[in-house]
């Protein structure tokens, strides 16, 4: 099992070494059209919606908390950006995201979220079963911002899924 896992993350870093090399050449790409990520690193400050969903995301008084909370604080931490935070329904959090009012959702979305059509999905961050079935885990940015959505996806990436899947307390 962590033979798998190790073998995972390396392909996984391949991947994104790849695909890094093909764009070094590249002057300016991945563009975002409506230049959320040049915006985030110019206000230092992050626009994230969050809709509470156990253990991916945790509203309680006024605090933004769980799996998916974490992940951005420590991403906009990159940036050098501050996480502002917008928390309420997925309906008008979806439409604000769309509308430009947010840069990124959390809502504990796995890959197959009927919203998907509408959004721009990172790559999945964690692959975890969820009532029975497995499925595999994802944050939402707005159509469109590519440069926003590479470097979101870079940091995941990144990540360590046996540490993921321990802090959301998801089974393997």
């Amino acid at each position: 099992m962590a033979v798998g896992i190790a073998q995972a993350a390396w392909s996984r870093r391949g991947v994104l070494l790849g695909a890094g090399a093909a764009l070094a050449g590249c002057d300016g790409f991945p563009r975002d059209s409506g230049g959320a990520l040049e915006r985030i690193r110019r206000e230092r400050r992050v626009r994230v919606g969050a809709v509470d969903h156990a253990p991916w995301v945790r509203l309680a008084g006024g605090a933004v908390d769980g799996l998916e909370a974490g992940l951005v604080r420590a991403w906009a931490a990159t940036l050098g950006a501050a996480v502002g935070w917008r928390a309420g329904a997925l309906d008008p959090l979806s439409e604000a995201l769309h509308g430009r009012e947010l840069d990124l959702l959390i809502a504990g979305f796995d890959e197959k979220t009927p919203y998907a059509p509408k959004l721009a999905l990172t790559q999945p961050y964690l692959s975890a079963r969820v009532d029975g079935r497995r499925t595999k885990r994802v944050l939402a940015v707005q159509p469109g911002e590519n440069a926003l959505l590479m470097s979101l996806d870079t940091f995941l990436l990144a990540q360590e899924e046996a540490a993921l899947r321990r802090r959301a307390g998801a089974a393997a």
